[in-house]
């Protein structure tokens, strides 16, 4: 089966992946990994899952699914691909990212179009063969017309928009309407998180993403947040967040914060509480109650 996305295309029969009609050589393991991912969209592979199809009778450790899924990313962002891959779900597994997926399905339903429309052209040449063509039509318009009427439709959107402005009061940019409090979320990977921010921000709270660590320097320099929420591994650092922690306390920065991470242990909790964070969280449900107070606040009004 050939799969089409961007520049790459990905032939999970023969297991091979080409970018730009050039092979990229890659582990067979990145290919049956994406193979899965495909098939279980939109439903998304557990650990367990993914370790049954791509380590069949083998014995390996719990890392390597994590492994696999950070170097099929570094891969991909290698040879170009501007869009995430694989989508993680915290507490859950690993879904495609659905940004590959609607280019896969738009790209299968072109195909599909275009095989009707071979079709269509064949049965319509023949019986047109005899056929003339109708004379071509003049234009309906000049171009002095369509300028004109560019110009009308111009002054008439300026129009509405700003009697549109003038009933609904002043434009408010940036922050949500009603926050409450503020959390900065540092991840490289920020479409992971969406759902937990939707939450949050349903509760009047203001999240605000960035995806390195001296963007999120660079705001807590500038604005005040009542809580930092930050990933374990980014980019080829899979020390990022404790370094990050370490930096804020450096500082004199004393905002709680909150490692989110789906490799939760006894050890990574004590390191990340001595390099200043408050606890970690795997699940959204472990995250929402370590927020509870901030988040009874902001729902409540009340401390």
């Amino acid at each position: 089966m050939h799969y089409c996305f961007n520049a790459f295309v990905l032939d999970t029969q023969n297991r091979t992946l080409f970018c730009n009609n050039q092979r990229l050589h890659c582990d067979e393991r990145v290919i049956l990994l994406l193979a899965q991912l495909i098939d279980a969209y939109p439903a998304h592979c557990d650990q367990a899952c993914l370790l049954e199809h791509i380590w069949p009778n083998t014995v390996v450790s719990s890392w390597s699914v994590a492994r696999l899924i950070s170097d099929t990313r570094k891969l991909f962002e290698a040879a170009g691909l501007k869009v995430p891959i694989i989508q993680t779900l915290h507490g859950r597994g690993y879904r495609l990212s659905p940004d590959i997926a609607a280019i896969i399905r738009s790209d299968a339903v072109a195909n599909s179009f275009a095989a009707q429309d071979i079709v269509s052209d064949k049965a319509t040449s023949a019986a047109n063969t005899n056929t003339l063509q109708p004379a071509q039509k003049k234009p309906y318009f000049t171009l002095p017309g369509l300028v004109l009427i560019a110009i009308l439709s111009s002054a008439v959107f300026a129009l509405l928009f700003y009697s549109q402005i003038e009933r609904n009061g002043p434009l408010v940019l940036a922050e949500p309407h009603n926050v409450k409090a503020r959390i900065l979320w540092v991840d490289d990977h920020p479409e992971n998180n969406q759902a937990e921010r939707q939450f949050l921000e349903q509760k009047k709270i203001g999240v605000y993403t960035t995806k390195t660590s001296s963007d999120a320097l660079t705001l807590l320099s500038l604005y005040s947040y009542d809580a930092i929420i930050t990933d374990m591994g980014r980019g080829s650092d899979p020390l990022a967040g404790l370094k990050l922690m370490q930096a804020i306390r450096e500082r004199g920065i004393n905002t709680p914060i909150y490692l989110y991470t789906i490799m939760p242990s006894e050890a990574l909790r004590q390191k990340a509480q001595e390099h200043g964070a408050q606890d970690i969280a795997v699940e959204a449900e472990d995250l929402y109650q370590h927020l509870m107070p901030l988040i009874r606040y902001a729902d409540e009004g009340v401390e």
